[in-house]
């Protein structure tokens, strides 16, 4: 059976350990949320190479294997913090005009 795009956008899917689960079943570590969001803007950053801004946060973000688990120190209790904001705080969003 052929799935259009619609049924894709409604119940979107993810691989999982050879099997597949809805992206609202997939629950991530702290640490997995953080390779996550890396790995969110390179991507973007590929398809938008010449913003050297993004490409120095990717640098600072590469997660490492030391405890603080970025190339910046300042930047993992930023994102302990962020997390730790979902679900608690307002979105911050951009002004609109």
């Amino acid at each position: 059976m052929v799935r259009d795009h619609a049924d894709v956008r409604a119940a979107p899917m993810t691989r999982i350990y050879g099997g597949f689960m809805t992206a609202e079943e997939r629950q991530l570590t702290v640490a997995e949320a953080y390779e996550a969001a890396y790995r969110f803007v390179w991507q973007y950053a590929e398809r938008e190479p010449s913003n050297q801004a993004l490409q120095l946060l990717l640098v600072s973000m590469e997660p490492t294997g030391d405890p603080q688990r970025t190339n910046d120190p300042a930047a993992w209790p930023d994102w302990v913090a962020c997390v730790s904001d979902v679900g608690r705080t307002a979105l911050p969003r951009f002004p609109r005009a």
